[in-house]
């Protein structure tokens, strides 16, 4: 059986993306080891699914299609970061959605259902919507990367986009990091 590794995505505009670019840029004057996401690879997450069977993927594209096909675009703004699991600690490096929270908890919902429909359980823990930015692979400067965060967050100026698309997505892993591969791509109304 063919198996993929699969997840759902609020793709981000070409412009936010630049500004994210920025920040990682500021952030890497740390020192730190970190792998930064690459700008192609950028975006929220609603929901990783992990190994899917090739075979659900026409279910899948269905469900999410079906969830999706009523809801209307709306605004996002991306500021401030942070890292998982705190700022003293950083393991994971993310910047937050400030504007669109609710919105986008609500899309996560109905995505959650609409996987579940297709027999795919529950996800584990809660939303938290977020664009990773980078994990952290050496501990050695974490007290020198936990300060550049404080102040890189401090000049970052929020970014406005919005969430237009829904996208689901293959993730294949390579050597040099992973590549995204669409498999459906979702419009909302809007757009």
């Amino acid at each position: 059986m063919d198996m993929l590794r699969t997840f759902v995505a609020v793709p981000l505009a070409g412009a936010t993306r630049k500004h994210l670019l920025k920040w990682q840029d500021d952030l890497k004057a740390a020192g730190a080891a970190v792998k930064w996401v690459e700008a192609a690879n950028l975006h929220i997450t609603l929901r990783f699914i992990g190994d899917t069977p090739a075979q659900s993927v026409p279910a899948i594209t269905a469900a999410l299609r079906e969830a999706t096909a009523s809801l209307p675009a709306f605004p996002i703004t991306v500021g401030g970061l942070g890292a998982f699991p705190h700022r003293q600690s950083p393991r994971v490096i993310w910047a937050g959605v400030q504007e669109g929270k609710d919105a986008l908890q609500a899309l996560h919902r109905r995505v959650e259902a609409a996987l579940q429909k297709t027999g795919i359980p529950p996800g584990q823990g809660r939303f938290s919507p977020h664009i990773t930015l980078g994990r952290v692979r050496d501990d050695k400067v974490l007290p020198a990367l936990s300060e550049c965060l404080a102040v890189t967050a401090a000049a970052c100026p929020p970014v406005l986009d919005k969430a237009g698309r829904i996208v689901f997505l293959q993730s294949v892993l390579m050597k040099h990091g992973p590549v995204y591969k669409p498999l459906a791509e979702f419009s909302l109304a809007g757009e």
